[in-house]
């Protein structure tokens, strides 16, 4: 699964369309704040034309993959928690073959 440059997983929401725009916004933020990344650094498994920055109407910058905005999660404490996987039946960690570092 995919976590951010100190091990903190990403995850994203079925209920974003998947076009690269995000329907998280307000109360949702409080608990899956946006995960934005200027200049990312992949391994060679990941092809860094599947990340793009995220549409957002709120201003904020985001990151998404393969259309998926990317977000954190509040209640994750330490860096490989994963208490954000299948919240709701809605939220859900990335899936990929390798544990992947997205460096900020």
């Amino acid at each position: 699964y995919m976590v951010n440059q100190t091990g903190f997983t990403l995850y994203y929401f079925i209920g974003d369309p998947g076009d690269g725009s995000s329907t998280c916004y307000d109360d949702c933020l409080e608990f899956w704040p946006v995960f934005y990344a200027e200049n990312i650094t992949l391994p060679e498994s990941l092809n860094s034309s599947d990340f793009a920055p995220a549409i957002r109407k709120d201003g904020l910058n985001q990151t998404a993959y393969k259309g998926w905005p990317l977000y954190l999660y509040y209640e994750d404490s330490a860096p490989g928690d994963l208490k954000g996987h299948g919240k709701d039946g809605v939220w859900f960690v990335l899936s990929l073959d390798d544990f992947i570092i997205i460096e900020a």
